[in-house]
């Protein structure tokens, strides 16, 4: 505003009358407007507390993105079938929030004037074989060059000559603690039921073997066949979701930052144990909504698909939360084998999550 002053008080002026003065009235306003504009989304806040608070009014969606390297034509069927699909898994997840007593919400997608989902066309730097190795790196170096990855969730169509992704039809992961996230999809994974289970990664959801038929387990998986039958989203994956900021358009979100974890029990635990019961002290000042409790998913023989989540997270318990200052316990239940990871995920009011992972063994 001050800089648009300096253009006309620079220059030598007289009296002006008030029709001389109308175009610098029309600067002012101009000025005023364009800053108001440049506004950034958040802003911060003091509270009364001393710690800085963001206000931020809700914009998240899901956006698509098809990733073709520079000697590989767009298809536009390609186009076609995952937006097909994208509408089924967004009806998928409200249909199962709604059963779950959370109302018909789902995610948003981004959308042109005419209310059309709008699919980014991206053509890469290389060729196709550049691609064929560290895949999703390559890729997300290229769409971090064009895109905000910093808010949002992306979902990107590689499109290759081979079939899958690091040797699988999909991944997903969050970022930012919930506040964007990235969705792999190969040709093979243009599956509704692949990308509604990616989907749920980038929402924040971990894997989920209690059974076959949640939406964050592998499925029943038959050797002769591609079906993999997912049908349910759990009732702990929907109240997550209830304030998960993708499935809350237009609200406006406050953040003071992720919840806070401290676990309060032992690492250790004595030999012989068949169990032992893990304390964690949480906080979060916008007020914590569930504690979710996971370790490494048990494995054995049947698992085939399973066994490719070894090491990683698998859901096994959850609690309600409501406060900012909470205690909560899990139970665990030992197996043979040396050294335990588990893992508490935190979400509070506001959509904002944060993991941390934890190691315990039996004592010397």
């Amino acid at each position: 505003m001050f800089q648009c002053f300096k253009i006309v008080l620079g220059k030598k002026t007289h009296l002006f009358s008030f029709v001389m003065l109308l175009p610098m009235i029309a600067l002012f306003l101009q000025c005023k407007s364009l800053q108001w504009l440049e506004q950034p989304e958040q802003q911060p806040e003091r509270t009364q507390l001393g710690v800085s608070k963001t206000i931020e009014v809700n914009a998240s969606l899901v956006r698509l993105i098809y990733f073709t390297p520079k000697d590989r034509p767009f298809k536009e069927r390609i186009t076609d079938q995952m937006v097909t699909h994208m509408h089924i898994v967004q009806t998928f997840y409200a249909d199962q929030m709604e059963n779950h007593g959370y109302g018909r919400k789902a995610f948003a997608f981004e959308t042109d004037a005419k209310g059309k989902m709008v699919t980014h066309q991206v053509k890469g730097q290389f060729t196709d074989t550049h691609y064929l190795y560290n895949t999703t790196k390559k890729v997300w170096t290229e769409i971090q060059e064009q895109f905000d990855v910093s808010k949002n969730i992306f979902v990107v169509i590689v499109d290759i000559s081979s079939s899958s992704i690091r040797g699988a039809l999909g991944h997903g992961s969050s970022l930012l603690g919930g506040r964007s996230g990235i969705l792999w999809i190969s040709k093979s994974g243009m599956q509704s039921q692949v990308i509604a289970h990616e989907l749920g990664h980038a929402f924040g959801l971990q894997h989920d073997f209690r059974n076959n038929q949640f939406l964050m387990s592998y499925g029943s998986y038959n050797p002769s066949s591609t079906q993999l039958r997912r049908t349910v989203l759990s009732n702990e994956s929907a109240e997550f979701l209830d304030v998960s900021r993708f499935f809350n358009s237009n609200r406006t979100f406050s953040s003071h930052g992720p919840p806070q974890i401290k676990i309060t029990s032992s690492l250790e635990y004595p030999p012989g144990s068949d169990k032992i019961h893990v304390r964690f002290e949480l906080f979060d000042l916008d007020g914590l909504h569930q504690a979710r409790f996971h370790t490494n998913p048990n494995i054995t023989d049947k698992d085939f698909l399973a066994k490719f989540s070894r090491g990683s997270p698998s859901f096994k318990a959850s609690k309600k939360l409501n406060g900012s200052n909470i205690s909560v316990e899990f139970i665990y239940r030992l197996s043979k084998i040396d050294v335990h990871q588990l893992w508490l995920q935190v979400i509070d009011s506001q959509g904002h999550f944060n993991m941390e992972s934890f190691s315990v063994s039996a004592q010397d």
